[in-house]
């Protein structure tokens, strides 16, 4: 499939063990509505890890990736709320990504997920890129008990001269994202062996031997879609 022209924000966190309780309940009640309300955000899920890491992860698609650079959403990371300040110096490892969805196949959302996180030689991106389009991902998407695979590729953001106020409570600055596949499907086995299939088979059409990507599964917590 052809690329949609979506943005997507992907964030992976570690949460220190005495705050994971507030951490849940902030999420579930008051942030991922908070981030949905800002226009131009369509929906947002969360995902807990069942391997790899870091334990948990976010994603939200936005109508294009300008949405994530917008005035209303940099205001939104500028004022954090009573709840959110309270939270977010509990971050640990965090990897946040302002990406566009360059290729998709398939349809529907499962409540099992990987996502594959890598940097591809640049010589070899647009041979990889292509692969994926036109066999990859709908290969992968056809499989059974999968649903649907994508590749989000990471944007620059215009540089900041402060970081945000959200970024200076977590402490540290979040490691980024060049690029991500996320494949989802109805259940544990067929997505993990999906990913890894995926990852032999595209190291294959590159003609390397390997090709490295940080690797992680999770299962589906809840999830928030913007009101019509």
């Amino acid at each position: 499939m052809a690329d949609s022209g979506k943005g997507m924000l992907l964030v992976w966190m570690d949460i220190a063990p005495p705050a994971q309780d507030d951490f849940n309940e902030w999420y579930d009640r008051e942030h991922l509505t908070d981030r949905v309300s800002v226009p131009g955000f369509l929906n947002g899920r969360r995902f807990q890890a069942l391997s790899g890491g870091p334990e948990f992860f976010a994603v939200y698609e936005t109508r294009g990736p300008a949405t994530l650079t917008s005035a209303a959403y940099l205001d939104r990371l500028q004022h954090p709320t009573p709840w959110t300040v309270r939270v977010m110096p509990h971050f640990r490892n965090t990897v946040r990504g302002v990406c566009r969805q360059a290729v998709r196949a398939g349809h529907g959302a499962g409540g099992i997920l990987a996502t594959l996180r890598l940097s591809p030689d640049p010589a070899r991106r647009p041979l990889l890129r292509q692969w994926l389009a036109q066999s990859g991902l709908p290969g992968i998407a056809g499989l059974a008990g999968v649903l649907a695979a994508c590749l989000a590729e990471g944007i620059a953001v215009p540089a900041q001269q402060t970081p945000t106020a959200e970024v200076t409570l977590r402490g540290s600055a979040d490691r980024g994202v060049d690029w991500a596949i996320l494949v989802e499907g109805i259940a544990r086995e067929p997505v993990e062996r999906a990913a890894h299939t995926l990852l032999a088979d595209a190291a294959a059409a590159q003609g390397v031997s390997e090709l490295s990507a940080d690797v992680g599964l999770y299962r589906y917590l809840c999830g928030v879609a913007r009101s019509p």
